[in-house]
This record gives structure tokens, sequence and C-alpha cells, in this order.
């Protein structure tokens, strides 16, 4: 199944789970609407052309088909196939060139455990789901010519893939899209300081950090 969403003057098919019980991006897809617009709003006005954008955590393609319907270049990690399998059908079906990756993004390069779960929040720790092995890579890895912009929301592993991604922030000092759940507020703020970043609250867990110089 998929519906046509409108972001502005994109218009962008997204095919998604049509099953109740699956997550609240998944619910917007199928309801055409547009998930998380308050980050819509945001990066529609940073990223240009050709930009090279990373996002990690990309379940169906919420954030990384808009983000290629502004032409960027567009790395996705999404390690759980039904979901891969979704956002490359949507990609096809647009026409995007994504780079659709399976691999986790973390601290460093290993095989880890993961808990592939059915509402869209599979994660690293918990050990609620169905426990699988993954590859996991860190974003210094991918030796990138340059990055705009990086959208991170997986599920708690936020500050381990900043930490893989020391070398990538401070040569290109990218605006990152982050989730922080409340009891890594203070992380938040470590990290700013330490990385010469401000942190804007949007609302909920979404905060966006900006390079300060």
């Amino acid at each position: 199944m998929f519906s046509t969403i409108k972001y502005d003057n994109y218009n962008i098919d997204f095919f998604y789970l049509d099953e109740p019980h699956y997550s609240a991006p998944n619910r917007a897809a199928k309801n055409g609407k547009i998930w998380e617009k308050k980050l819509w709003l945001k990066y529609k006005n940073m990223i240009e052309k050709d930009d090279i954008v990373i996002d990690c955590g990309g379940f169906i393609g919420s954030h990384a088909l808009p983000f290629a319907a502004l032409g960027a270049k567009v790395i996705c990690f999404e390690p759980v196939e039904k979901y891969r399998t979704l956002l490359k059908k949507s990609a096809e079906k647009n026409g995007f060139l994504i780079d659709i990756r399976s691999d986790l993004v973390g601290q460093v390069e290993t095989a880890m455990k993961f808990y592939e779960r059915d509402d869209g929040c599979s994660r690293m720790s918990g050990k609620k789901g169905i426990e699988t092995i993954k590859n996991m890579i860190t974003i210094d890895s991918l030796n990138l010519p340059s990055c705009k912009l990086m959208k991170i929301d997986v599920e708690g592993a936020e500050y381990d893939t900043l930490d893989g991604a020391e070398e990538t922030i401070a040569k290109f000092k990218p605006i990152i899209f982050i989730e922080t759940f409340s009891h890594k507020r203070e992380v938040l703020k470590w990290w700013c300081e330490r990385n010469n970043y401000k942190s804007t609250h949007m609302r909920g867990d979404d905060f966006i950090l900006e390079p300060q110089n």
C-alpha cells in the first residue's frame, strides 16, 4: 500500500505497512500526513542540491524521502529488512537515488545484538523483540567528502552514533537533528559544550544541534 503526501511543491509517494498496530510514522504515511512536520519546516530551508545528508534510523523513509526530494545525496541506515524494503520501493517509485544500508551505526565497527520489534522501535538495547546479529559501522568510516546534515533517531543509541562520527563532525560541522530521551538531556548539554554546538529544543524529544562557528 502507498499514499501520496504533499511536501510544499513536492508530492512524495510512501509505501507503508497496512497494519493498525505499527508506529506513528507508519500511521502518518497511511493517512497521508507529514511525519514530524516540525523537522521538515526546518530542514527544507537548510538543504541544497547535492548536499550529503545522513539519516540514521530511516524506518520507511519519513525523512530520507523528503531529503532526496530536496536534491540531497542521502545515505540512509535502516537495519530492519521489511522497513528497508518499503523504503527502497518508495525511492524507486519517486525516482530517488538513495544509498540505503542495512548496517547499524555506532561508536565502533563490530557485530552487535539487535532486537527487532513490530512497533517501529527496534533497538540495540532492552532485549525486547527478536534477537538478531547485525553489522555496526561508524559514520567516520564512510570517509565522506562533505556532510551538510545528520538526522539521528536510533532508539537510545544516539550518543554512541555521535561518538562514531567525531571526525566527520569536527571536519564538516553538520547540522544535527537528534532525538534525545529526557534522561539523556545532561549528556546532550555536555556534548554541545564539548563540540561547540548550540541545541534548540523543538518539541517532545527532538532537538536541533547547530555549530557555533
